[in-house]
């Protein structure tokens, strides 16, 4: 059975960003997505992958607001 590695809620978003590997695939992904012709994240990623990476910026964003 796969095991699942989702984001739910502010506080692991802050745990996530605080752990130094995953930071820092994070800025890999990110910035390898500025550097691609197309800004279509779901061409790229597929579905699944574009709503799991925009939850996580969405997350981010707002905690960054609190």
């Amino acid at each position: 059975m796969a095991q699942r590695y989702d984001i739910s809620d502010l506080g692991e978003a802050v745990d996530y960003l605080a752990h130094p590997a995953l930071r820092k695939r994070l800025m890999k992904i990110s910035q390898a997505l500025l550097e691609l012709p197309s800004n279509n994240t779901t061409e790229i990623m597929g579905r699944s992958g574009d709503i799991k990476l925009q939850f996580i910026y969405d997350i981010i964003f707002i905690g960054s607001r609190c």
